[in-house]
């Protein structure tokens, strides 16, 4: 797929500057929850790689489930 000017200005899949020249350097931050029952804690991260790809893991929510059975006799 053929880049647009404008990703072509912004640096799209050229390789990040902020880190050392070895291959294996990468950037955690973390991704603070903005809203919910879990506001200000962290719920997940970003990961900045050398060649300039960001990957995200999301730490959902637990949820606990209770049932109510009844028993009727």
């Amino acid at each position: 797929m053929a880049q647009s000017d404008w990703q072509k200005r912004i640096g799209v899949g050229l390789p990040s500057h902020a880190f050392p020249r070895h291959g294996k350097a990468t950037r955690r931050r973390d991704v603070i929850v903005e809203e919910g029952p879990l506001r200000g804690t962290v719920g997940g991260f970003h990961t900045d790689h050398h060649d300039g790809r960001v990957d995200a893991q999301v730490f959902p929510p637990t949820v606990t489930w209770k049932t109510s059975v009844e028993e009727t006799r």
